[in-house]
Order: C-alpha cells, then structure tokens, then sequence
C-alpha cells in the first residue's frame, strides 16, 4: 500500500461499506479507476501529491463513521463521499487559485476566476468516466448516477478556501437540525435519489420539514466533514502534524519563489523571506480557519474528545513554538548566542476507534529536508484481509487513455484474477 496509498484507502473504503456487491459494480474498472485518479496527482509536490488525497480520504471516513454520519446516510451518498474525497485535489499544479487568476493560467480562463482548482479537479475526473474502461459506475440506475454527480460536485467544490466563510455560515443555520437529524439516527430508505429520499424519525421530531431539507442536510454534513478533513492534519498527533506542516509550507514557498521570478504579487504566506516564524503562521492557521470550522462541526459529532483535545493541544504547542522562535529571533539580533529555548511538549488526546494514535514521544521532531519516504507516515490501520469477488467483472487490459486530460497510461499489467480481487480491510467497522 506504500506504492499505491491512494488506490489501497478507495478499495478498501469500498470494500468496508460492502458497496461492490450492493451495486454490482465492475472491480476491474474501479481499480483501473483508482489507479490513473492516483496517477493524476503530482508525485513532485510536497503537499498536494497522492498522499494527501488518501489521507484526506481516510480523515473524512473516520469522521463520518464515528461520528454517527453513516448512520443516516444512503448508499449512494457513501459512495460518494469517498469518491469525492479522493478526487478533490485531482490533477493539483502545487499552485494555488491566486496564482492561477494572477497569470491568467488556462484553468482560470475556462472557469472565469471561479473556484479554479475546484471546479478543475472534479470536473477531470468526471471526464475519466466517460471512458468506458474506467466507467465502474456504469451499473447504477441514471437517477443514482446523477444523485452520485451532484454530491461528488458539491462537496468538491465546498473544498475552496475563499468560500469558507459562506459554507461555514450556511452550516450554523442548519446546526440545530443537523443534530437533531444525528440524535435521531433514521437511515434513508433504501438507495433512493434526493426527490424520494425520506427520513420519517427527523420529519417526526422537527415537525414540518421538506424533504429537500432531509437530504441538503446531509449533503451540508457531508461538505463539511470533507473541509475538515482537508485541513484534518491539524487534529493528528504532533509528529503527523509537524510533517503535513513543513510540506505545505515548502509548496507555499516554491509558489512565492516562482511569483517573484514572474514580477506577480506575493503574499506574506508564501514569501519564504517574510514567512520566518512557523510556529506563528501555523497558530493563526489553527485559531483563524480551523478552529471556527471545528468548533461547529466536531461537538455534533461528539468526537470532542479526541479530535478537539488534539487540536488545540496542537495549537498550544505553536504558541509556544512562535514565541521560542521569536525570542531566538530578538537574540540574534541583539548579537546573542540565539540559543532556543526547549521545544514545548504538547499534550496528547485520546482517541476512539480509528482515531490516530498519540504521539509517544510529544516533543516535536527537529526539521528534516523534505522526502517522500513512507516509512515516515503512520500506517493507514491494522488491516486483513478478505476476497470480494465481481461477478460481472472482465479482465482487459487495453492501454488507457484520456485525450480531454492528456494523460496516457500504460498496460494494465495486473496478473490478479478479474473475477476475484483482494482488496484489505480494517478490524474495526
């Protein structure tokens, strides 16, 4: 799963929720799926790489499942959530919307300086399945097939940071009935699309409540829990955090360094001469985006406990970071020995099922150059494993490609039965 994180946390996020057989789907098509969404992620960017798209995925997985989501959600709703999460960074430049809109890049011309990045990512992949090769949706009723598309495009595109401000607002006014929707707990009938999607418990304790409102709640629930999930580094133990944290910010600072070589305008985040003090610029990214949007969301899924408690033991962690860093930075300019003051020990949160593990060792590691050794990032879960098995699967290994992307890909060289494929799951439900 090293090699192929991304595709491993898909099939297996698949295989949990038994979604192969509910729907019949062609396992064949799903994994070559899988494999070229993964190849479309940019290996070379610190950050944005398959990496992220598969620890974004898992992080809105353990959200949903242990915070109750699941039980009120349909199927299809399932399905694509994990697809959605896969694909929000799809195709990534490792540059951001800003920069893209500064030099009139070609994706900000096709979607009008609007949700560049967004609107690219899920609209690419959606593109992948109009190739019949990679079409494991093929076996889903129309109206499921476009329930599916607009969950998936909604929730990709809530994912724009400029627009963070207006879901979180939407999601406050919806707050009381979300919860009450959760304490309710009423599954869906059925895997049916949104004009007949029925939830009798949550209609019963709020009174007169449309159905439209049943599922837009869910589909609020569903955006949110994948907004924190992208910013989900934030509630991992300190060394997990510490190492999303040095690569966005070596992304950030390779985007400044390109601007200032193009004479564009570059902002103090992403200003590598400017931006000294991380502890500073990571606090303000907890307290000012992440807090706000936590503080909302977390509480209705009681998971205070442990995500909450990581957080801002995180967030007192770079507190403390910022003013080590700047007392150093006052010494050095007052011709001190610049000699730091001890790293502070950041407290650990326990967790529930799933939840990441404490870092054993709290004191934050000293910065590494950048690498992309997996051997540094925790393992997915404790997995086993067992046969799902697609009857209506073919084996066909025909080159894939896709001309409105131009990516080409290879054979599919998989000697794996088509008719029986194993794919890993956790221990845990």
């Amino acid at each position: 799963s090293r090699d192929r994180a991304l595709s491993f946390t898909i099939l297996t996020l698949f295989g949990k929720n038994k979604l192969i057989q509910k729907y019949d789907l062609d396992l064949v098509k799903l994994r070559t799926f899988c494999d070229v969404i993964e190849k479309g992620y940019i290996k070379t960017n610190p950050y944005h790489n398959e990496l992220h798209g598969a620890d974004v995925t898992r992080s809105c997985y353990y959200l949903l499942k242990n915070g109750g989501v699941y039980n009120i959600l349909t199927d299809i709703e399932i399905m694509a959530s994990i697809i959605a999460s896969a694909i929000h960074d799809f195709q990534h430049p490792g540059l951001s919307n800003d920069f893209l809109i500064q030099e009139s890049n070609d994706l900000a011309v096709t979607y009008n300086d609007q949700s560049v990045l967004e609107n690219h990512h899920v609209a690419a992949a959606f593109k992948l399945l109009g190739n019949p090769e990679l079409n494991f949706l093929d076996s889903l009723s129309l109206e499921e097939q476009k329930e599916f598309r607009r969950i998936t495009i909604s929730m990709v595109l809530a994912t724009d940071l400029s627009r963070h401000k207006e879901n979180l607002d939407k999601f406050k006014t919806r707050a009381d009935y979300i919860k009450r929707m959760l304490r309710d707990g009423t599954k869906p009938h059925g895997h049916m699309p949104r004009e007949l999607s029925h939830n009798s418990g949550y209609s019963s304790s709020l009174g007169e409540v449309t159905t439209d409102n049943l599922v837009e709640d869910r589909l609020m629930l569903l955006k949110m829990a994948l907004k924190a999930s992208d910013l989900g580094h934030a509630m991992k133990p300190i060394d997990q955090h510490m190492w999303w944290s040095q690569r966005v910010k070596e992304e950030f600072f390779l985007e400044g360094d390109k601007a200032k070589g193009r004479g564009m305008n570059v902002k103090p985040l992403f200003d590598r001469t400017r931006n000294t003090n991380l502890g500073k610029s990571q606090a303000g990214f907890l307290k000012f985006l992440v807090m706000p949007l936590y503080n909302e969301l977390i509480p209705l899924l009681r998971l205070e406990e442990p995500v909450l408690a990581q957080l801002n033991s995180n967030l007192d962690f770079w507190n403390v970071e910022a003013e080590r860093i700047e007392r150093e930075r006052i010494g050095m300019e007052a011709g001190g020995d610049g000699k730091a003051a001890p790293k502070p020990k950041p407290k650990a949160a326990e967790s529930k099922e799933d939840a990441p593990k404490p870092n054993p060792k709290p004191n934050a590691p000293k910065s590494k150059p950048l690498d992309r050794n997996r051997s540094q990032m925790p393992a997915i879960s404790e997995m086993k494993t067992v046969n799902i098995t697609s009857g209506n699967s073919s084996s066909n290994n025909n080159k894939i490609s896709s001309s409105n992307n131009k990516m080409t890909y290879g054979e599919n060289n998989s000697n794996a039965d088509a008719s029986e494929v194993k794919i890993e799951i956790g221990e845990g439900n």
